[in-house]
């Protein structure tokens, strides 16, 4: 039976910098290092929240629903794979939930991009239109 090596050493750093978090951890085992990082910003900071597409896969429309902080532009954006934008719109709302429904109907086959953002923050979310 084998012995088992053991472990080097593991470090771990956590610190906060303006609502977002960051973790860095490395492991050196045998003289090889492995290192990971994360970098995850505060979701109580973020004016959009909760953002929801459905159906998925979508096939003639695409629903979003999302929860705002605080009465706002936003744009949203539906791009290609390749990065082609397919539709773009940029509307003022309210604090609170709301829903919009996109006709998708017309878009071919294929995975797509839905981009939601205020300036400060913009967040992605994947499709499926099949």
């Amino acid at each position: 039976m084998k012995k088992m090596k053991q472990l080097g050493c593991y470090v771990a750093l956590f610190f906060m910098t303006l609502g977002t978090y960051h973790a860095q951890a490395q492991m050196q085992v045998d003289e090889v290092k492995v290192t990971h990082s994360s970098k995850e910003t505060d979701d109580s900071k973020r004016i959009i929240a909760d953002i929801q597409l459905s159906p998925i896969p979508a096939k003639d429309v695409l629903n979003l629903q999302f929860q705002t902080r605080q009465a706002t532009s936003i744009h949203i954006q539906i791009s290609s794979i390749m990065g082609r934008i397919i539709h773009e719109k940029i509307i003022a709302i309210n604090d609170g939930l709301h829903t919009k429904t996109f006709n998708i109907e017309n878009f071919p086959r294929g995975t797509y991009f839905l981009s939601i953002g205020t300036g400060q923050h913009t967040q992605t979310k994947r499709f499926v239109k099949r």
